[in-house]
């Protein structure tokens, strides 16, 4: 076995899982604070979310069961690979749960408190203030349209229209119109300009005029924005004569509108939100578990990932040791960090390499004795075989004592040109 060593496919995927999972997060929380954004696509990075959790879940998994296999394997460094799993896990499970717990309760709270009562109070008020600031100019313009209506009412028919653009002017009314009693338009007056299209009374203004009541309210007209109406009837002269409808205009200052329509929106928005504080809770809370749940997994993907690797180089030592028992020294690793375990790694393949130049040497040696002994016998052969034939022959030339002396001269300057060493055997 080459040590324990997680597959590329599975690092590169664990890796771009974690990244999209932080993307996906990081949109989910913008779409939370943008409505519209919200609205869109929410849905759709909950599902991507989702997704990108069970896909970890999965490989952590997988990692999980392999790491577990090769611990039932034997496999050496399994045991530390996992023993560091569990370190890193402790590590990045236990802030992670502390930090869960508390963001929960500070969620909770917080929430509680968008929507205390001393908060509902004040939006109150200052929708209140904001629409009490209207009442006076409203008064105001109700008082004019009285006192043109009674104008009117002294008015021949025939000079209706220039007493009324008279008043007006007089006045400072924006728009002032008379409505026949079947709504028809019989005279318009004022500084607005749009003389020719009058903005007609609602039905309800109408109502309350002919009932010989006064309509006055603070209304939204399309063209013309926020505005202040009133309407008042106009008795003629001759209790006979139909009843008229004296309509008066006057826009809010600008100003006043814009602060009126953010005291209004904002408290439209609380009271929403107010209607969805469950709701509110478990989309924050459903966020925060799901950074949790990114965040624990994506760890612990790389704490095997980690472990492994801290582990490979003891395995990968470990076969390289059990090579060198059995007499194989030619095992190099490679080296790929400059750590203890890349100096460790480098020790062993300088002893390896001393281990096979030693016995290179000693091999070479051996060679060497075998040959030099395979000479000394062929020496040591024939000279006995010499000896042998001066016995045979008595009266040989050589078998005088001078002779005799003469061979073991020979064979002692044999020996001492060889000159091989006692310690192998030899003498």
């Amino acid at each position: 076995m080459n040590g324990i060593r997680a597959p590329r496919v599975i690092r590169y995927v664990l890796v771009a899982c974690a990244c999209l999972g932080v993307i996906f997060l990081f949109l989910l929380a913008t779409a939370s604070a943008n409505t519209a954004l919200f609205a869109r696509s929410y849905n759709l990075l909950l599902v991507l979310n989702f997704t990108m959790v069970a896909v970890l879940m999965g490989l952590v998994g997988y990692q999980l069961l392999r790491l577990r296999k090769q611990h039932k394997a034997g496999v050496f460094g399994s045991r530390l690979a996992a023993r560091l799993v569990l370190f890193f896990a402790l590590i990045a499970v236990l802030p992670g749960a502390l930090l869960y717990i508390v963001s929960w309760q500070f969620l909770g709270n917080s929430i509680e408190s968008w929507f205390d009562v001393r908060v509902d109070r004040a939006l109150e008020g200052g929708l209140n203030l904001a629409r009490g600031a209207l009442d006076y100019p409203l008064k105001e313009v109700t008082n004019k349209a009285t006192q043109l209506a009674l104008t009117l009412q002294e008015a021949e028919p025939a000079s209706v229209s220039s007493r009324l653009n008279r008043a007006s002017e007089q006045a400072g009314i924006y728009e002032a119109t008379l409505f026949s009693s079947s709504g028809g338009v019989l005279a318009v007056a004022g500084i607005s300009g749009s003389t020719l299209t009058p903005e007609p009374p609602p039905a309800q203004a109408l109502r309350k005029a002919r009932l010989q009541q006064t309509y006055s309210a603070i209304e939204q007209i399309p063209e013309q924005g926020r505005v202040l109406r009133v309407v008042v009837p106009v008795n003629g002269a001759d209790p006979l004569e139909p009843l008229r409808f004296l309509q008066v205009i006057e826009p809010v200052p600008k100003q006043l509108q814009q602060d009126l329509e953010k005291v209004e929106a904002g408290y439209r928005d609380y009271q929403e939100i107010s209607f969805s504080r469950a709701a509110l809770k478990r989309l924050y809370a459903l966020t925060l578990t799901l950074t949790l749940l990114l965040a624990l997994l994506s760890a612990l993907g790389l704490a095997v990932l980690l472990s492994e690797q801290f582990s490979r180089p003891l395995g990968l030592l470990a076969e390289g040791t059990r090579a060198v028992a059995q007499g194989d020294f030619s095992r190099r690793h490679p080296v790929q960090s400059r750590d203890e375990l890349g100096v460790l790694t480098e020790s062993f393949n300088t002893m390896t390499a001393q281990l096979a130049e030693a016995q290179q040497k000693e091999e070479e040696n051996r060679k060497a004795i075998e040959t030099t002994r395979a000479y000394l016998e062929s020496v040591l052969a024939n000279l006995s075989a010499g000896n042998a034939g001066c016995r045979r022959w008595p009266h040989s030339p050589t078998s005088s004592p001078r002779a005799s002396a003469a061979g073991a001269t020979a064979s002692g300057s044999v020996r001492r040109r060889c000159r091989c060493p006692t310690r192998h055997g030899f003498s």
